[in-house]
């Protein structure tokens, strides 16, 4: 049979129907198979215990759209510790600092709101039109270790006339394979100077830091560190700055008081 290319044939219209037909299914067999390739858009977590007192975590779909950043911190695997944790310091008197959530990422997602790529998310809780801190796990590195955040959101309440400005909370972790029995100071992530609250006001910030993705065990503490310097300080240093703090069981879910 001979072909009639410019002409419209009774084959040509079975081809023509038979595309109208499947094109569409095709096409949503693709998008399925795609967004499966990608995991899930973002996953995220109740910062706050329940009444009860039992801990939300887990993989709640986001209700962030690619226009709106996430409004909590993403990641694929979210453990949030529960419970709120009160400090002060003598030197700087007025001033309240709460731990008011406290949790461990682990496994990077797509966040639209960040472009291209896998990332951990870090809101800013304190102004909701930023947004936030996007994190890519790509530029993430801890030798020998599968890179995670652990965080923190610390609220400042500012009773003072003086601004509160510096760092205030420190976080250190003992490798929980192999020999090595050194603590090893997290760094910030993402690096930033310092933070802090104007007088007589109340500011919330998250902070994060660079631990293995599956720890189970951190040592969070807390002192008055003053702005990041010019080069890196030594542990000791920052632990002599220290006058408490506590000890986060991810396992658990418990953050407790170090001992003395």
């Amino acid at each position: 049979m001979r072909i009639r290319w410019r002409e419209v044939t009774w084959y040509s219209r079975l081809i023509a129907a038979g595309l109208f037909v499947l094109l569409p299914f095709i096409g949503f067999w693709l998008g399925i198979q795609y967004a499966r390739s990608l995991g899930p858009l973002a996953m995220q977590v109740v910062e706050h215990p329940s009444q009860d007192g039992s801990a939300t975590n887990g993989t709640s779909q986001s209700t962030s759209s690619f226009n709106e950043p996430p409004k909590t911190v993403l990641g694929k695997t979210v453990v949030a510790i529960p419970g709120t944790h009160e400090f002060v310091m003598k030197t700087l008197p007025g001033v309240t600092f709460t731990v008011e959530a406290a949790g461990r990422l682990s496994g990077g997602v797509p966040v639209p709101a960040c472009g291209a790529g896998s990332f951990f998310y870090l809101p800013d809780p304190d102004d909701s039109r930023k947004l936030g801190s996007c994190i890519d796990t790509r530029k993430l590195s801890l030798p020998g270790e599968t890179p995670g955040i652990a965080y923190a959101v610390l609220r400042i309440d500012n009773k003072s006339n003086g601004y509160v400005n510096g760092r205030f909370l420190q976080l250190f972790w003992n490798s929980e394979h192999g020999e090595a029995l050194e603590s090893s100071l997290a760094d910030n992530i993402p690096r930033r100077d310092s933070y802090g609250a104007l007088p007589f006001s109340s500011r919330r910030t998250v902070i994060g830091f660079l631990v293995p993705a599956g720890q189970e065990q951190i040592q969070l503490v807390f002192g008055e560190y003053g702005k990041a310097p010019g080069i890196a300080e030594t542990q000791e240093t920052l632990l002599g700055k220290s006058v408490g703090g506590w000890i986060v069981n991810f396992v658990q879910k418990t953050m407790s008081d170090i001992p003395g």
